[in-house]
């Protein structure tokens, strides 16, 4: 999946018909068992407090993240690239896009768990300001050839 040349991903709010291209996309970017379904995805959007933006073009989504935000704190739920779009800084627009939003609306912390084993990721919280706080041994499973690894969560937070 490619954007046209000399073009930037717009930024949109999804809704629940967009839940079947999300679930899709989250496949390509979580191993089981960490995959969500359309199902699961839809029901988070039907919450209150649940915002969910995407970067795309046209009817296309490249990326997305799924996010809770309750009195003054916030939590990222989920944030899915397609592999192709990685590393083109579109997932920091992103939490960046979120941030700005409900800075507005005195966002105080924001909290996030993540694969310790996923680097990349990591380095990219990091670089938005988000500390480890915690560790959460063995919190995820994840399929590696025929043989499910146990890998520990990072909870991180980002206090403003």
């Amino acid at each position: 999946m490619s954007l046209p040349q000399n073009q930037s991903p717009i930024l949109r709010e999804l809704n629940t018909s967009d839940a079947a291209a999300m679930a899709s996309l989250h496949a390509l970017s979580f191993a089981e068992p960490q995959q969500w379904t359309a199902d699961s995805i839809r029901g988070l959007m039907l919450q209150p407090t649940t915002q969910s933006f995407a970067l795309g073009h046209n009817d296309a989504i490249l990326g997305f993240m799924m996010a809770s935000f309750v009195a003054n704190e916030a939590e990222i739920l989920t944030l899915a690239m397609h592999p192709e779009q990685r590393r083109k800084g579109y997932a920091k627009r992103l939490i960046k896009h979120f941030i700005q939003l409900h800075r507005i609306q005195k966002l105080q912390k924001i909290f996030l768990e993540v694969a310790a084993n996923n680097s990349a990721a990591i380095n990219l919280y990091r670089s938005l300001g988000f500390t480890i706080i915690a560790t959460r041994a063995n919190y995820y499973t994840q399929q590696i050839g025929i043989k499910p690894l146990k890998v520990d969560g990072l909870v991180m937070s980002k206090t403003f």
